[in-house]
């Protein structure tokens, strides 16, 4: 057995529970380097760091100060493989699942890394799939179920492949400018939205004739699927010119999203650009004004520290140049982002040396990479700075010849789609990953005897006194009604003197008539859910009425943060959205919650509507789920009769010293709360949980205090 795979072995080895079930690898990789603190180890808990360093090669004393683990190419893979489930197929670490949002960029970075895929078939069979339900992203799943494909049918050698055309064009046909609830590339009726699965998606797209995009991410997503599978499009102009009058004066592009709109300088994003160009060579065009295209890409990179930087370091790249546009900050998605579209423009960042150093400082100690410095492993975030790391070609320890090999690959034409797909880099991430040591984080131990487990749900329906005894035996401490009426104030001061089991009664409305104005005019709704307290005073109140009022007008994200989320935060208050939309609105509208920039500080992840696990409908939702409080939501659309079976679905865990709503708001201040979500397709042991590794293993240690299902439910 390879080194590699003994790793992948010994990694999954340490990152199951007593119990059998997936801990996240932050948790299990601490236990493994750092003394555990629980008494009465058991024999192959003491052996687990010898096996890590028998499987890295490592001396046994090279654990002795278990602060630091060796890392290099070969820990990449082996953290992609222990994301390897029993089914065959790849998934998040800590979870059971494996969509296709999680198996594209597994194995797209093994082919980066020449490592053979065992049992490929596996994959095809287990990893495409999608639960039912909600739609999500649909564009960004036939993506990934393409490429996935393709990736697993291609020689990862053969560096210019031809693709077989084997079935007749497709028409792309735009699907107007309305910003709808999800995106379908199959329509925009309800059923594509709310009735869709990975099978029947995946089945729709390879027998289609027509196809529907909307913007520039979700044409370059279909363009790319279309030409994995061997298949043309039958209106090349007709798309062409849909990207080029999205390129703004100074070369960069923007997603336009109505139909008299103007892409202006300050509207300009790499990830839209890359997508852009990406799209115009699929299509066989050349990018106009290259050279302000390639400018717009270099300035995207962090020179020198900003005000903007919530955290130090230079090299990375943002969204966009100019310091003053919201959520715009260093990020792996991003800096992939620029040096495809430099490496398509056949130009190098400014700084290339900087950009390695910043990428290889997303490198864990469990081998995998980071979205930003510090953060956790994920499959994607590992993919992106793996091919980022490739666009770059060798650091300065590597040999002439291999130097000139990595640059002659790197710096031909473009022919193919296979060279945006990168095959041309595939094996250059062994040589340009150097051997070194990085920190082994200490994961926290809530050690606090005080503390104890208690239950949420927002967005529930209205209850009364008399609904009070029954929802508190079912476990619940603390529910958040859909409605802002305040005269619910008076269940308040009733509910918290009940005996057996304190249960308080807040406020959630869903505030539809809210509307956001994004980047290129993008219109988006369902974007506030807040939570209010009953005890506000009057003028407090009034603070309520006003960022309500506000929220209807059509804000841009700017003053949408000023005048919606900054006054509400201020009093205490947690705000998320329903919807994200896509991917780069998100990660602006997260970060700058993330960063104390009064952002969205929490995070939906339970709902009630299937497939109820919403990081599986967004998956990039998995990155802030340890960062930004996670939230279950049963968003109801009826009365407690017969909304009463849908309160079982998800829940949200916070551990407090008391089950009041300030308790409440001090866990979610200090990262106790962990989402748990019950019954959902492809989890066989019936639950995920979200949350910090911590809070996690916390909840888990007690699950017999407070699971509220049935195993036969």
């Amino acid at each position: 057995m390879s080194k590699i795979m003994l790793l992948s072995v010994a990694i999954q080895f340490a990152v199951l529970s007593p119990e059998g079930s997936a801990e996240t690898v932050s948790v299990a990789t601490s236990e493994l380097l750092t003394p555990p603190v629980r008494h009465g180890l058991s024999r192959s808990e003491k052996r687990e760091p010898l096996l890590i360093a028998q499987c890295l090669g490592l001396p046994d004393a090279a654990f002795a100060a278990e602060t630091d683990a060796r890392v290099d190419a070969d820990s990449v893979s082996a953290y992609i493989m222990s994301c390897r489930k029993p089914n065959g197929a790849f998934g998040p670490i800590d979870q059971e699942y494996t969509d296709a949002a999680w198996n594209y960029p597994a194995v797209h970075a093994l082919r980066l890394l020449n490592v053979d895929i065992p049992e490929p078939d596996q994959i095809l069979t287990n990893g495409l799939a999608y639960p039912a339900g909600h739609a999500g992203y649909g564009h960004w799943l036939v993506y990934h179920q393409a490429m996935t494909r393709w990736l697993l049918s291609s020689d990862p050698k053969a560096t210019n492949q031809s693709i077989q055309r084997a079935r007749g064009p497709v028409r792309l046909k735009h699907q107007g400018y309305e910003i709808r609830y999800y995106g379908s590339p199959f329509g925009t009726d309800g059923d594509h939205f709310f009735m869709t699965d990975g099978r029947s998606a995946a089945r729709q797209f390879r027998e289609a004739a027509e196809l529907g995009y909307y913007n520039l991410s979700s044409l370059f997503y279909l363009l790319s699927a279309l030409e994995a599978d061997g298949r043309d499009v039958s209106n090349p102009d007709q798309l062409v010119q849909f990207v080029l009058d999205r390129q703004a004066p100074n070369g960069g592009f923007v997603d336009v999203r109505t139909a008299d709109g103007k892409p202006t300088d300050h509207d300009t994003h790499i990830a839209h650009t890359f997508h852009a160009v990406a799209s115009l060579r699929l299509l066989k065009k050349a990018v106009p004004h290259a050279d302000r295209c390639v400018r717009f890409a270099k300035h995207c990179q962090v020179m020198e520290f900003s005000k903007q930087a919530p955290f130090p370091g230079t090299g990375g790249f943002r969204f966009a140049p100019d310091d003053d546009r919201q959520g715009n900050y260093q990020d792996v998605y991003y800096t992939y982002a620029a040096l495809q579209v430099l490496k398509l423009l056949h130009a190098e960042p400014r700084a290339a040396t900087d950009c390695r150093n910043w990428l290889l400082s997303l490198q864990n100690h469990d081998g995998g990479f980071g979205d930003r410095p510090d953060w956790r492993s994920r499959l994607y975030s590992t993919y992106y700075a793996l091919h980022s790391l490739s666009l770059l070609g060798p650091f300065d320890g590597e040999s002439e010849e291999a130097k000139e090999s990595a640059s002659t690959t790197r710096l031909e034409s473009v022919r193919s789609f296979s060279d945006i797909a990168g095959t041309r880099l595939f094996g250059i991430p062994q040589r340009v990953i150097p051997s070194r040591r990085v920190a082994v984080p200490r994961v926290p131990e809530l050690t606090d005897s005080s503390l104890k487990i208690y239950q949420g749900l927002f967005k529930t329906p209205l209850v009364t006194l008399n609904d009070l005894d029954g929802l508190s035996r079912r476990g619940f401490n603390l529910l958040a009604m859909k409605t802002d009426d305040f005269s619910t104030a008076t269940l308040v001061q009733k509910s918290d003197d009940h005996t057996d089991n304190p249960l308080s009664i807040v406020l959630c409305p869903e505030a539809y008539p809210h509307r956001l104005r994004r980047s290129g005019g993008a219109v988006l709704h369902h974007v506030g859910n807040f939570t209010l307290d009953p005890r506000w005073t009057e003028s407090q109140r009034d603070i309520w009425r006003a960022a309500d009022t506000a929220g209807r007008e059509g804000l841009v994200w700017s003053d949408y943060r000023q005048r919606v989320l900054k006054p509400l935060q201020q009093l205490g208050s947690l705000c998320y959205p329903e919807q994200d939309f896509e991917y780069e609105f998100a990660l602006s509208a997260y970060d700058d919650g993330l960063y104390g920039r009064f952002g969205y500080n929490a995070i939906q992840v339970g709902f009630n509507w299937s497939p109820r696990d919403f990081v599986r409908v967004f998956p990039w939702r998995e990155r802030y789920t340890d960062k930004l409080p996670p939230i279950s939501d049963a968003d109801a659309h009826g009365d407690l009769k017969k909304w009463s079976p849908q309160l079982d679905h998800t829940r949200h865990l916070y551990i407090a010293r008391g089950g009041s709503y300030a308790d409440f708001q001090e866990a979610a201040r200090n990262g106790r709360v962990v989402c748990v979500v019950t019954g959902v397709e492809g989890v066989a042991a019936s639950v995920s949980y979200y949350g910090r590794p911590e809070a996690i293993r916390f909840v888990k240690e007690r699950v017999n205090e407070w699971k509220w299902w049935r195993d036969d439910q």
